[in-house]
């Protein structure tokens, strides 16, 4: 019994190697892949491949703008403007909202054992 215990357990500890070995392996990979699609995506290896197929950059002349009747477009989201310095000073929040937990439990132990020496 004991004997097919250890077996189990130490090939169990070999394909933790063998899988820690193919894990770190596809890191490898994939920072390799990610290395290679940078360098095909940089600007200049972009600008290169349009020239080839035949892309040329865009002058004032050949832009055109359309007209798109009854298109609201983007609605601005609304911005919350913070609290200046002087309504800070005058908001207080309520203390059971900024005790701890710990000073509750004393604040409360308190009130109990003063409700007892009465």
């Amino acid at each position: 019994m004991n004997l097919n215990f250890t077996a189990r357990a130490a090939q169990a500890g070999v394909q933790v190697r063998l899988l820690e070995a193919e894990r770190e392996s596809l890191i490898r990979s994939i920072s390799a892949n990610s290395t290679t699609l940078a360098l095909l995506t940089s600007a200049t290896n972009m600008q290169n491949r349009a020239k080839e197929l035949g892309f040329v950059p865009a002058t004032r002349a050949d832009i055109e703008y359309l007209y798109i009747p009854n298109y609201i477009g983007k609605q601005p989201e609304p911005v919350t403007i913070p609290r200046s310095v002087a309504d800070q000073e005058n908001f207080r929040m309520i203390p059971a909202f900024t005790q701890s937990i710990w000073d509750w439990l004393y604040q409360g132990t308190f009130i109990m054992l003063d409700k007892e020496g009465q």
